[in-house]
């Protein structure tokens, strides 16, 4: 599964030094740093608080990407104040075709998974955004972060529409080509999402999903919504 992140990795020709920051759809925080010509150094991937703890009550309301997002604009800042003003990758947008390890980042064991991202985000083929605002922008508008309901919803005429992730638009087009939806691994609870419904089934068997297995499933769910909506 592919992996979108939003990022930039600036230099300063007179200093020899790079910095790599970015921020996966996930909610980590991804930052490397070293001279030019040189395998990067990585530092301590950086993981939104709720993710590890989503049911902490002094996390009660924000959203993943919160502080990731305030994260990479002060990595920004901060570059530019020290001299790191040569835009070696641009902010953009990217989705790299590596999945991200997040059990391992969040057991402390990211080094090899940091790794993969951060060589498949240097070797991607990049798109300038224009800005770090735009390329912010470009990226919540690819994941769908929850957002207030739009002025026109509020006086009972259709909003607009949040874009679908990548994933849930494979999965929508995987349904109108009637195919039927199941976890990429095996579960001792399962689930099966086709056009005609969704369907859950078990051997007196009860399992919680982690992240990846709940976002899988949030993929399916939104796509066969989108798919079965009458308008």
């Amino acid at each position: 599964m592919p992996t979108t992140v939003v990022g930039f990795r600036l230099g300063c020709d007179r200093r020899g030094r790079q910095v790599t920051v970015f921020v996966s759809q996930a909610g980590v925080l991804y930052r490397s740093a070293g001279p030019y010509g040189k395998r990067p150094v990585l530092v301590r991937p950086e993981v939104s608080p709720v993710i590890g703890n989503p049911s902490a009550p002094r996390l009660a309301g924000e959203q993943p990407l919160a502080r990731p997002i305030r994260s990479l604009r002060e990595q920004h800042d901060e570059c530019l104040r020290h001299g790191l003003t040569r835009e070696l990758i641009p902010p953009g947008v990217t989705s790299l075709a590596v999945e991200e390890d997040l059990p391992a980042v969040l057991q402390g064991r990211a080094r090899l998974p940091q790794q993969r991202l951060t060589d498949a985000f240097l070797g991607a083929v990049h798109r300038p955004a224009g800005s770090l605002e735009e390329a912010i922008r470009q990226f919540q508008a690819v994941v769908g972060p929850p957002r207030r309901p739009a002025p026109a919803a509020a006086q009972g005429r259709p909003g607009p529409e949040r874009p679908l992730s990548p994933r849930a638009q494979t999965m929508l087009r995987a349904l109108t080509h009637r195919q039927v939806l199941t976890p990429e691994r095996q579960l001792e609870v399962g689930w099966a999402v086709a056009g005609d419904g969704v369907r859950l089934h078990t051997e007196r068997a009860e399992q919680t999903l982690d992240r990846a297995a709940a976002a899988e499933l949030h993929a399916a769910l939104t796509a066969w919504l989108r798919y079965t909506d009458a308008s």
